[in-house]
């Protein structure tokens, strides 16, 4: 009897270790695990790709930004030192002569806070150039222009600037950033 026990068992044991030794699902898990290291892939190459678009898009802001408070700068750099306001938002003196801008009414050199339209601006963006007067001795005159997207009220030039630039005008005639 223990034989023929031994002879039910040995078969069986032969037909399990053959079904372990079938590939039959292997390529199914193959498969499986190609595509979930393939969707990581692509998932973080999108992340990258929508990163990169906002990464593009705030420096073009900057850029943008930067031409806007270069621009204003140049208006002062054009002027005569007696003509270069003490404090923004002072009147023009009668003895100057109105800077001409190809930019429709901007920069103005006498305005603390301007907005430039989308239809102005280089990108078509809506920004907000405001001009501080940090220092105004007799023969020195420090000048700080700041940008902001959008149309924002006047602040101090410190903050989430996108764009400041300063420069120094000296009565002697020179002009250093």
């Amino acid at each position: 009897m223990s034989r023929r026990h031994r002879l039910l068992i040995a078969p069986s044991a032969d037909r399990f270790g053959a079904h372990l030794r079938d590939e039959a699902g292997i390529g199914l898990i193959e498969l499986l695990i190609a595509m979930t290291i393939l969707a990581v892939a692509i998932s973080a190459i999108v992340a990258v790709f929508a990163s990169s678009i906002a990464v593009l898009s705030h420096a073009g802001k900057e850029g943008t930004a930067i031409t806007l408070a270069d621009r204003q700068l140049e208006a002062y750099r054009s002027m005569p030192f007696s003509c270069i306001p003490v404090a923004p938002s002072t009147s023009k003196p009668g003895t100057c002569t109105t800077a001409t801008s190809p930019f429709s009414g901007f920069p103005d050199p006498y305005s603390a806070t301007q907005t430039v339209s989308g239809a102005t601006s280089p990108d078509h963006r809506g920004y907000t150039v405001n001009t501080v007067v940090v220092a105004a001795t007799g023969s020195t005159t420090e000048i700080r222009v700041c940008v902001r997207a959008g149309s924002v009220a006047a602040w101090n030039c410190v903050g989430q600037d996108l764009a400041h630039q300063t420069s120094y005008f000296s009565s002697n005639g020179t002009s250093t950033t």
